[in-house]
């Protein structure tokens, strides 16, 4: 028999895969999410329903031509105000914060552009300072802030979220995704700003916005 920490695990794992699909590709079905993550419609009914009841996911009219015989499906997607996550950049030309819908959406945005990036510990505690600032004036309600997503120019170990070269930036090792958990009381994860980059080329069709990365990488927490 499962544990019941296990059986958890496995159920946050099962709610991740179905919304990194509904991120990377969209509105979606019920049927074409099960195709997707390869699990039982049963289940993903199951995970839908719950994520429906959080108002995480929202249902919309089924629209083109229908795969099978039978009444239209309905398709399945972020909830307009359900959630919300943080997009930071950190880089020579750009400081930015900014809070969007997990649409992709912009909410609220704030520029850091005169913080002084020569030492990392001092850039990052200011960096969440305004964070908090941004995330409480915005007026949304912070149990709704999935997470984080750091962009920082240099090479960062994506399963640690330690700085391992500042590039440009002149940084020695600091584990950027740890510190800004910490002072924002958000879940943070970093990348390297070219990776990210290319993440989002791969999986959005253009490199316009690298947010959403963190509506999918919180949902694993």
């Amino acid at each position: 028999m499962a544990s019941s920490a296990s059986t958890t695990d496995l159920r946050r794992q099962n709610r991740h895969l179905v919304l990194r699909t509904i991120a990377e590709r969209g509105a979606v079905s019920r049927t074409v999410i099960a195709e997707t993550v390869r699990l039982t419609n049963a289940a993903v009914s199951r995970i839908v329903r719950e994520l429906v009841e959080a108002r995480l996911l929202t249902e919309y009219p089924a629209t083109g031509k229908r795969r099978h015989a039978g009444r239209p499906q309905i398709r399945l997607g972020f909830a307009a105000d359900g959630a919300f996550v943080l997009g930071m950049a950190i880089t020579l030309n750009q400081k930015e914060i900014v809070l969007a819908t997990c649409r992709g959406e912009v909410v609220a945005r704030r520029d850091c552009a005169g913080l002084p990036l020569d030492r990392p510990e001092p850039a990052l505690a200011a960096l969440a300072q305004a964070a908090v600032k941004l995330m409480a004036e915005s007026g949304k309600d912070r149990r709704r802030i999935l997470g984080g997503a750091a962009l920082i120019a240099g090479r960062v170990d994506p399963a640690t979220g330690e700085l391992r070269s500042g590039g440009p930036l002149g940084w020695r090792a600091v584990n950027a995704a740890d510190t800004l958990t910490r002072l924002t009381g958000v879940p943070f994860v970093a990348e390297g700003r070219a990776a990210a980059l290319l993440q989002a080329e791969a999986r959005q069709g253009c490199a316009t916005s690298c947010w959403s990365m963190s509506a999918c990488a919180s949902a694993r927490r």
